[in-house]
């Protein structure tokens, strides 16, 4: 009977830890991207708008590349295991505009003008770049992790990520924002 009660304990211990825990809602993933957003890029760089990357994170500008690494850990982020969220823009509802912009508007603009990324923050002033942002997962103690990166230049990118928690009235607010190192281009 001993044995028998190892092996049940043992499958129990296994269904534990290869459980998934269900996606947050559409709703939830788009506040808690709405607040890591606005502690990046708003609240910390003063940026007067938000350019959201919307198409492929194969294509994206700064995700699309394979690895990236913990700056503080060196632990790897394997990119090939990212889900880029889909944000409604006209909901995510930041105190700055924020525009989409897909892989056609980013081709056109850098065909159409040969000083691109210098075109491109005269025709969006006050933009930190073109940011990308990861569907959250859950992570223990009701806690929410996303990435977030943005492209900025030819050479310039960031990346990092984002730990969120409810505080005790059910507003998410940022525990910590840790940089990743991203491969030099």
């Amino acid at each position: 009977m001993g044995a028998a009660r190892g092996i049940a304990l043992a499958v129990l211990v296994l269904a534990a830890c290869t459980r998934h825990e269900a996606p947050f809602s559409p709703v939830e993933s788009t506040r808690i991207a709405q607040v890591a957003l606005r502690a990046l890029f708003v609240d910390r760089e003063d940026a007067r708008s938000v350019l959201l990357w919307t198409g492929s994170l194969a294509d994206a500008p700064t995700f699309g590349q394979k690895r990236l690494r913990s700056a503080a850990t060196s632990s790897l982020v394997v990119s090939e295991s990212l889900t880029l969220a889909h944000l409604d823009t006209a909901t995510l509802r930041l105190p700055v505009p924020v525009h989409a912009v897909d892989p056609a508007l980013l081709d056109r603009h850098f065909r159409e003008y040969p000083d691109g990324w210098d075109a491109w923050f005269r025709r969006f002033p006050g933009a930190s770049g073109i940011v990308e942002v990861t569907a959250p997962v859950r992570r223990s103690g009701g806690a929410a992790a996303l990435l977030v990166a943005r492209a900025c230049g030819e050479h310039c990118h960031s990346a990092w990520r984002v730990v969120l928690s409810r505080d005790t009235t059910g507003t998410w607010r940022v525990d910590s924002t840790v940089a990743l190192a991203l491969p030099r281009s």
